[in-house]
C-alpha cells in the first residue's frame, strides 16, 4: 500500500504539471500567437500529457495487480474464521450468534 501512495502521489503531481501547462497557456494565448510559439507550446503540454498517461497507467496496473490478491487473503481470513469457529460450535464452547453476529 506505501508503494500504491507513492505512485499516486507521482500521479496527481504529474497532473498538476498538466493543468500548470494548461493554464500557462491559455494566459498567454496572444503571446504564443505573437510569438510563433505554437508548436513548442504544444511539445511541452504533449510531454507532460504522456508523462501523466505513463503513471496512471503504472498505478493501475500496481491496483489491478494488487486488489485480487488483497481480496483473495480476506476472503481466506474469512473461510479460516468460518472453519475454526464451526469446531467450537460442534464442541459447544460458543453460540452461533457470537461467530456470526
Amino acid at each position: 500500500m506505501r508503494k500504491v501512495v507513492k505512485i499516486f502521489h507521482s500521479v496527481q503531481n504529474k497532473l498538476d504539471i498538466v493543468n500548470g501547462v494548461m493554464r500557462e497557456n491559455l494566459a498567454g494565448m496572444r503571446l504564443i500567437k505573437a510569438f510563433f510559439t505554437k508548436k513548442y507550446e504544444q511539445n511541452r503540454f504533449g510531454k507532460a500529457n504522456h508523462e501523466l498517461k505513463d503513471k496512471t497507467v503504472n498505478a493501475l496496473r500496481l491496483i489491478e495487480l494488487t486488489m485480487p490478491v488483497l481480496l483473495l487473503v480476506m476472503n481466506i481470513s474469512i473461510l479460516f474464521i468460518l472453519w475454526f469457529g464451526s469446531f467450537q460450535v460442534n464442541n459447544c464452547t460458543i453460540n452461533i450468534g457470537e461467530l456470526l453476529p
